[in-house]
């Protein structure tokens, strides 16, 4: 309700909170993700909360696309599919 009401701030609050009580709640990481993404413009800090509701629920569509799309906009096309180590090391 918050997020629809345009209140992003105290959306924001609430699905982090839910994410400390729970960092398993996926779809906490998927509405933070769709607020960070659509409602924020901050593709980057989307990414993870998508990869991570994948990753907890295993739904392949239309999440795939989701974090493609995402990856893409956010400046982490192929890169992003590599280890972190192997980003840092190739810096």
């Amino acid at each position: 309700m918050q997020r629809e009401r345009g209140n992003f701030a105290a959306a924001e609050q609430s699905y982090s909170g839910a994410l400390q009580v729970d960092a398993g709640y996926a779809i906490a990481h998927r509405n933070l993700g769709v607020l960070k993404d659509m409602y924020q413009a901050d593709a980057a800090s989307a990414l993870p909360h998508f990869e991570q509701y994948q990753a907890l629920t295993g739904e392949e569509k239309p999440v795939t696309s989701w974090i493609a799309d995402v990856k893409q906009r956010a400046g982490r096309g192929r890169e992003a599919a590599a280890p972190a180590a192997a980003v840092e090391a190739g810096k």
